[in-house]
């Protein structure tokens, strides 16, 4: 599965995001019950410039290619999910693209969609490679990239709820979070 694979596998946003959950989640049947095995897409695809990955070429806008993000996962081997025995926990990261439909826009300040928080936050999907950067929001909303050495930013667990779960109240905004129906 290569490099990639390889780091997000060992790496410590991996273990922060999966202690959150061991801790916060798992204890808890009534809410591990509402939790679907979705896939999650770690995009290792290859983008048309050097040392770039899918998610560059979708989200950075110029010339030569258009503004496209995608849900889909264009290789189904980086579609990870417990049922593979990939992940741990049915947890992870946003991934850019689900940035850019909710609003984020690379290399473009956006306080006005539901994921702008006024913080800074990691995505999982990796830009670029030789060296290491991933997606990123930065405090002003925008989508940009990161080296995964620097600090920055907050790291935001994403889990995916089964169809059947009922909303009790929230609008789903940061500051106004759903509120499931647990029994």
């Amino acid at each position: 599965m290569g490099v990639f694979y390889y780091i997000i596998k060992a790496s410590s946003i991996r273990t922060t995001v999966e202690n959150w959950y061991r801790d916060n989640i798992a204890p808890h049947t009534s809410l591990t019950n509402l939790i679907s095995d979705t896939p999650y897409c770690n995009d290792m695809s290859e983008a048309r410039i050097t040392n770039e990955f899918g998610a560059y070429d979708r989200l950075h806008s110029n010339d030569t290619n258009k503004y496209n993000p995608q849900y889909k996962c264009p290789n189904s081997s980086h579609a990870y999910t417990v049922a593979k025995g990939v992940l741990t926990y049915l947890v992870r990261l946003l991934t850019a693209d689900e940035v850019a439909y909710a609003g984020g826009a690379s290399e473009v300040n956006n306080e006005s969609y539901y994921l702008y928080t006024g913080e800074g936050y990691w995505t999982m999907s990796p830009f670029y490679f030789s060296p290491a950067y991933m997606c990123i929001i930065y405090i002003d909303g925008n989508l940009s990239q990161n080296n995964t050495s620097n600090t920055y930013g907050s790291v935001v667990p994403v889990i995916s709820l089964i169809e059947d779960a009922k909303v009790k109240k929230g609008t789903g905004l940061y500051n106004d979070p759903y509120v499931i129906y647990t029994n």
